[in-house]
């Protein structure tokens, strides 16, 4: 929605920050909190410092090969996978956009153009999930890729209530790595 700014958090400091910037934000912000980290790591907050801006992605890990867009609590997990896929020499590009809006369209157009390869990975469904979207935004802005752009997430099906089926479902690093290593391979055939 027009003038809804929306942002997921991946880690404790995130939540802080994120919800910081939201509060002195002068549009409504929506903080989406993931449920399954709310039981992770317990680390240390920084409280107090300045208020972050709104917007902006990071670059998580630094890679040649693939660019990976992801958020929330996906993050960890397309590390893991990263880290995984480094073992066999594919260097993937982990970008994490903890804002969905305002979205950096601009980081994401910067990195898939450098690596030439885009996968984006979230929990939501594939269809009508926010991955098309970035997928849209890369296509408009033309950048060349080696392959067709990739979304990762949770199949066409209704979300069961019990967390262990959810999980289940819901992309896990042996799963992103998989789809990233064939990704890959398909484009240097």
């Amino acid at each position: 929605m027009p003038g809804l700014r929306v942002c997921m958090p991946s880690t404790p400091q995130d939540a802080y920050d994120l919800l910081v910037t939201a509060v002195h934000g002068d549009d409504p912000t929506l903080v989406i909190e993931n449920r399954t980290l709310y039981f992770g790591r317990k680390e240390h907050v920084e409280t107090g410092g300045p208020v972050q801006p709104m917007g902006g992605a990071r670059t998580r890990r630094r890679g040649s090969d693939v660019t990976v867009v992801t958020w929330g609590a996906m993050t960890h997990r397309v590390l893991e996978a990263a880290g995984a896929l480094a073992g066999e020499g594919i260097e993937a590009e982990v970008l994490e956009t903890p804002w969905l809006n305002p979205f950096d369209t601009g980081a994401v157009v910067g990195s898939a153009g450098r690596t030439r390869r885009l996968a984006v990975v979230h929990e939501a469904n594939v269809t009508g999930g926010f991955g098309a979207e970035v997928v849209a935004r890369v296509a408009a802005a033309g950048v060349p890729l080696a392959a067709p752009p990739l979304r990762i997430g949770t199949p066409d099906v209704r979300m069961p209530a019990a967390q262990v089926l959810a999980q289940a479902l819901v992309p896990d690093a042996a799963r992103i790595a998989d789809e990233l290593r064939a990704l890959i391979h398909k484009s240097n055939d």
